[in-house]
């Protein structure tokens, strides 16, 4: 191109120039059109700022506008209005599916007209058998679906309970346990296991039954798909006085495993003639439960160390919510096995009352466990019968039982229990002596105090009324040595006011004050 700037004419010069400017031109113009920057930044040097986009005048910025068009509605809920469900069922149903597809609103107006209904026990009962529990507290606690959901949750919840707990019910369900039909019999023990220990009641009391002795098996088998849940209530009819029960709930025992049942178990094992029914079928029971089968010796060492355990409170059954303990026993009236709740400590000195006779089962002829038994069984009668309480004189209690045992006996009972301060076992010895005693109680060797004299000087005030009452009740007809004492108990209980006193003794006068203030509060009088 310069080439032709030189030789060309004037006209020929100029129309070149011209070209050339129109290149530069078109060449810049393709530069922006096609992105490139006109003014790279050098490789070498600090990078080039970044050109500010130029605002065209021309365009203006538009404002939203709304949709002209509505938003629709999932189709599900199009479909689920055009059903118009209207039963139970069919409006949980409803509710289910809105709550799974998030449409919280549409499950509200469905849960408020599954709540307007008047539904029977029996149409809320099968509401929770066919959605199940976890779908109803899931309703009663999302805050969108409340009242109504926690209210239905509630309400399916008691007819569920109800309804399992219904004895003709749980009859009808046991007695579709032999149906010849595998597809009847695996649906009735299905619905009999939320009936839980209801259930297990009605088929072991079954076993008692002799002219059902055909349907003992199923009965088993169905016990024994029950596992953890029979395991305590069967325990209470180990006191059971028929003989083919018993033989069936040991067997039972044996196949679930249950650890508590080798405390109850061993005795049977031990004792008793070799060619008992009773003695074999806890052998196997105790062999199948702990691969072993213990000596008497062993057998009596176990026992020895739950007593231990239990007279110091342990308790190896759980808690309920409320902190009970749940513990099964034989009622001979029902003949059955009921649960009794306790509190903790009334729980360990209950299960140290049974030991205790399971270890006195094992040799009579000790006289060690006798006085063991005797001390549990009166310390727990006393305790849970209340220590303001006389001791319970119903038949084949534990004054009855004491009582048979004779005079010598529960004196030696009340002085082994004054000695480890067992208090309520004292109590109850004393008030055991008052009945089955004579006044030869009240003498002693060289001109000692007895034991009785000598309570009444003791530190615990029940424990001295009781001694004071025994003594009374004994009517002796002459003096004894420390008889003075009898008058000044008796004048000491006479002059108390019958309400709880506390003397505040204190260097500086205004804490003392603060002190009788707070024990006054506390229902002292101080």
């Amino acid at each position: 191109m310069v080439k032709t700037l030189q030789q060309g004419p004037n006209g020929q010069a100029r129309g070149s120039l011209l070209s050339w400017f129109t290149t530069i031109v078109l060449l810049l113009n393709a530069s922006l059109l096609y992105g490139q920057d006109p003014n790279p930044a050098s490789p070498f040097g600090e990078p080039a700022a970044p050109a500010k986009p130029t605002a065209n005048p021309l365009l203006k910025p538009r404002a939203a506008q709304p949709s002209a068009l509505p938003v629709e509605e999932p189709l599900v809920v199009r479909l689920l209005r055009e059903s118009n469900p209207t039963t139970p069922f069919e409006l949980t149903r409803a509710v289910q599916l809105m709550v799974q597809t998030s449409q919280l609103k549409e499950a509200k107006q469905y849960l408020v007209r599954l709540a307007a209904l008047k539904m029977s026990p029996a149409e809320k009962a099968n509401l929770q058998r066919d959605y199940g529990t976890a779908f109803f507290l899931r309703i009663s606690l999302v805050p969108e679906l409340q009242p109504e959901g926690a209210q239905l949750g509630e309400l399916v919840a008691d007819a569920a309970y109800r309804r399992a707990q219904d004895p003709l019910r749980i009859a009808e369900l046991i007695a579709r346990l032999k149906d010849p039909a595998p597809e009847v019999r695996l649906t009735a023990m299905e619905d009999l296991k939320p009936s839980g220990n209801a259930a297990v009641i009605a088929l072991a009391n079954i076993l008692a039954d002799p002219t059902r002795n055909e349907e003992f098996p199923i009965i088993r088998s169905a016990l024994i798909k029950f596992s953890v849940i029979a395991h305590e209530p069967l325990l209470g009819y180990l006191q059971s006085t028929n003989v083919k029960q018993q033989l069936e709930i040991i067997n039972l025992l044996g196949q679930l495993r249950h650890p508590r049942s080798t405390m109850y178990l061993v005795r049977l094992a031990v004792a008793g003639e070799s060619d008992s029914l009773i003695r074999n079928s806890a052998r196997l029971a105790l062999l199948r439960s702990t691969g072993a089968v213990p000596t008497q010796h062993e057998a009596e060492l176990f026992l020895r160390k739950q007593l231990a355990e239990f007279n110091n409170g342990l308790v190896p059954v759980p808690a309920d919510s409320d902190g009970l303990v749940t513990l099964w026993q034989w009622n001979s009236t029902k003949k059955t096995s009921v649960p009794v709740r306790y509190d903790r400590a009334s729980a360990s000195l209950v299960l140290a009352a049974q030991t205790a006779t399971e270890l006195y089962g094992i040799n009579q002829q000790n006289p060690e466990y006798r006085r063991l038994y005797l001390v549990n069984i009166l310390g727990a009668s006393k305790r849970l019968g209340g220590l303001d309480v006389p001791l319970s004189r119903q038949p084949g209690g534990a004054a009855e039982i004491a009582s048979k045992a004779g005079v010598p006996v529960v004196h030696d009972v009340f002085q082994h229990a004054l000695a480890s301060n067992n208090i309520p076992a004292a109590m109850a010895a004393a008030e055991v002596l008052a009945l089955i005693g004579t006044p030869e109680l009240l003498t002693a060797p060289a001109g000692g105090q007895s034991t009785l004299a000598k309570t009444l000087l003791h530190s615990n005030r029940r424990m001295r009324f009781t001694a004071m009452q025994t003594i009374l009740q004994l009517d002796p007809k002459k003096s004894f040595p420390g008889a003075s004492h009898v008058t000044e108990t008796l004048g000491y209980f006479i002059a108390a006011r019958g309400t709880r006193t506390a003397f505040v003794g204190h260097p500086l006068s205004t804490r003392g004050q603060f002190l009788t203030g707070m024990l006054n509060q506390a229902g002292y009088r101080a």
